[in-house]
């Protein structure tokens, strides 16, 4: 994990401690978040690794990208995977998001990334798991990659570990770093950071612990 990852889920887990609110009530009403920044920059430089997919949201056709986002942000370089198809992102655009740390099923599909994500293929079927647990699963749908809000079909291969991913997760939930976008009216997509961090920060630290590590890291 590297510095700019630890400092950012460092800065959450103290965050963690002084507030709980819930964040995008439309799709993530189920995961207790704390909001960690008023605001930072971030832009979109390519996806990769990953592959061009077409599929069906909310009964529309739509051909995309899945894959792993690549980021530059106030804090540095860091990686996500979208979880909203609601809303758009564009390349090389600063947009200005904030850093909320969650907890849910996204969060467990996260804490796959690092043992599953190889090249394009296990990039795309990350990313499509992904969306079929935040526009499904959140809702109530049983994973089913033919049928409900969300849909892939296309690529047997892709689509055979995608279920497999969503059935090593069913179940279960984890802590994740959510990327909330904080553009007024012009909304862009909401993100997961990925590789998870959290196994690399002991939560159950006292708040002065985390401030301490936090200005510890921004002297180095």
């Amino acid at each position: 994990m590297n510095r700019i990852t630890r400092n950012l889920f460092t800065v959450a887990a103290a965050a963690a401690l002084m507030s709980v609110s819930f964040a995008n009530t439309t799709l993530f009403n189920a995961d207790k978040v704390s909001l960690l920044e008023p605001n930072f920059n971030l832009t979109l430089t390519s996806i990769n690794p990953g592959k061009n997919v077409t599929i069906r949201y909310n009964g529309s056709s739509m051909d995309t990208r899945a894959g792993i986002m690549n980021l530059n942000t106030t804090w540095g370089a860091l990686n996500a995977v979208c979880i909203d198809l609601s809303h758009n992102i564009g390349y090389n655009t600063n947009y200005k998001y904030q850093a909320w740390k969650a907890y849910g099923r996204v969060g467990a599909l996260v804490a796959l990334y690092d043992s599953f994500v190889v090249d394009n293929d296990t990039a795309a079927a990350f990313q499509i798991a992904m969306w079929e647990i935040s526009h499904d699963d959140v809702v109530g749908n049983p994973d089913n990659l033919r049928r409900h809000v969300f849909q892939y079909r296309p690529n047997n291969t892709v689509r055979a570990m995608a279920n497999g991913l969503l059935a090593q997760t069913a179940g279960k939930e984890a802590p994740y770093i959510y990327l909330r976008s904080d553009n007024g009216h012009r909304r862009t997509q909401d993100l997961a950071v990925v590789p998870e961090p959290a196994s690399m920060i002991a939560l159950g630290t006292g708040l002065a612990s985390l401030l301490g590590l936090r200005r510890r890291n921004r002297k180095a």
